[in-house]
C-alpha cells in the first residue's frame, strides 16, 4: 500500500464542489504521493493567496497549476480540498497542527477528495491503475493475498495461491507446460481459452475444437487465463 500521509493537510482551507469521481489518472495519484511535501506547501500558499479572491476556484487552479504537473480535472480535486477546509474547518484550523483541525479535515474533506481522485479506499491505487475493488483498502495490485478466502486481494485474477488443478477441475481443458511451450489441452470441445501476459497482451486464443494448442513462453513468465463459453466466464492466474 502506498503512503498518503500528506493528505491530512495542515492548512486553512469552502464547501467542495460535487464532481464526478476518478478525476485523476493512476500516474497523477502516484505523482501526488511522490510530491507530498510540495503539494502540502503549495496548498498552504494557494489557500492564503486565494482566500478572498472573487473566483476562488479559478484562483486556486491557476495557483496550483504553476508548480503541479496535473490535468485540470485532477487540479479541480485539489482545489476542492482546499475550499472544503476553508469553508468547513477554518475555526478548527486556527491551530493547523491541532487534533481538532485534523479531525475536521478527515471527517469533512478527505472522503469527497479521495472519491474525486478515484481512490476511495485510500490505498494509493485507482481502478484505472489496476485496483479491482476501490472500496476495500486491503485490495490493490501487489497486496498480500490469503489463499482460499474467496477474495482476490492482489487483483491478479485469482484467489491466493490456489493451484490450477483446483481452478480448472470443472472446466473442459487443462493447462500444462512442455519445455518452453505452454499448452491448452481440451477434454471437451466447449468454449474458448485465452492466455495473456500480466500487461494484457494476448499470447494464445484457442477454441475447444482444436484439441491442443501451444505457445512458446519463457520459464517464470506470469500468465493469466480466461475461459468463455456463452455467458459463462472464468479467469485465473497460471501458477507453476
Amino acid at each position: 500500500m502506498k503512503s498518503f500521509s500528506f493528505w491530512t493537510l495542515s492548512v486553512l482551507f469552502f464547501l467542495p464542489f460535487l464532481l464526478k469521481s476518478q478525476q485523476c489518472s493512476q500516474q497523477e495519484v502516484d505523482y501526488l504521493a511522490e510530491n507530498a511535501s510540495l503539494v502540502q506547501e503549495l496548498s498552504q500558499d494557494c489557500a492564503f493567496d486565494c482566500a478572498f479572491a472573487a473566483d476562488q476556484n479559478q484562483c486556486l487552479i491557476d495557483c496550483l497549476s504553476q508548480q503541479l504537473a496535473l490535468s485540470e480535472d485532477c487540479l479541480q480535486c485539489n482545489s476542492n480540498q482546499i475550499q472544503c477546509v476553508l469553508g468547513n474547518c477554518a475555526l478548527a484550523c486556527l491551530f493547523p497542527n491541532s487534533e481538532a483541525c485534523q479531525n475536521c479535515i478527515e471527517s469533512n474533506c478527505l472522503p469527497p477528495y479521495f472519491t474525486c481522485i478515484g481512490d476511495e479506499d485510500q490505498d494509493g491505487y485507482t481502478e484505472a491503475g489496476g485496483d479491482c475493488n476501490t472500496q476495500d483498502a486491503a485490495v490493490y495490485p501487489g497486496a498480500p493475498d490469503e489463499e482460499g478466502d474467496g477474495t482476490d486481494q492482489n487483483c491478479d485474477g485469482g484467489d491466493g495461491m490456489v493451484g490450477m488443478e483446483e481452478w480448472t477441475a470443472s472446466l473442459p481443458f487443462t493447462l500444462a507446460r512442455q519445455g518452453e511451450w505452454y499448452c491448452v489441452q481440451w477434454k471437451e470441445p466447449k468454449g474458448t481459452v485465452m492466455l495473456y501476459r500480466a500487461d494484457g497482451r494476448l499470447l494464445l486464443r484457442t477454441e475447444g475444437t482444436k484439441g491442443e494448442e501451444c505457445t512458446r513462453i519463457p520459464q517464470g513468465e506470469i500468465l493469466f487465463w480466461k475461459y468463455c463459453n456463452g455467458q459463462k466466464q472464468k479467469r485465473g492466474k497460471v501458477l507453476e
